[in-house]
């Protein structure tokens, strides 16, 4: 969390999903990861961050995905039943500051066999392509 109000939040509850990447991430493709309450969010864009969430049962299969996060604070984060109607659902995603989407990827993280990679190094074909510009 980044936290760029006028004083520390305390007790903000965090409630992370995944879903695949639909056109829209609307609630019913939401796989609950878990919930966790963070005690002190300070102030100044400072990361804070938990790792309590993880947990391996919990990650989907390689691919791409995305990441939801609903947070409540002092303003109370987005109930995902009141989604039932279009209005409410672009309502949702204009006007709440407490909710975050991220993708990401999972990966088989066995090591390359390219004698161009480091032993025990994945190839990273974004930084390649860097590179090579």
């Amino acid at each position: 969390m980044l936290h760029q109000g006028g004083a520390e939040a305390t007790n903000v509850n965090a409630t992370i999903f995944w879903s695949p990447p639909p056109t829209l991430i609307t609630p019913e493709f939401w796989t609950l990861v878990g919930n966790v309450v963070i005690p002190n969010v300070p102030t100044g864009d400072i990361l804070t961050v938990s790792i309590e969430l993880f947990v391996s049962a919990d990650i989907p299969v390689a691919g791409h995905y995305c990441f939801l996060g609903l947070l409540n604070a002092q303003d109370p984060a987005p109930d995902p039943a009141d989604f039932l109607n279009w209005d409410h659902f672009t309502r949702f995603i204009r006007d709440n500051n407490n909710v975050t989407w991220k993708n990401f990827n999972i990966r088989d993280n066995d090591p390359d066999v390219d004698p161009s990679v480091p032993k025990g190094f994945l190839l990273c074909h974004f930084l390649r392509a860097w590179r090579t510009r």
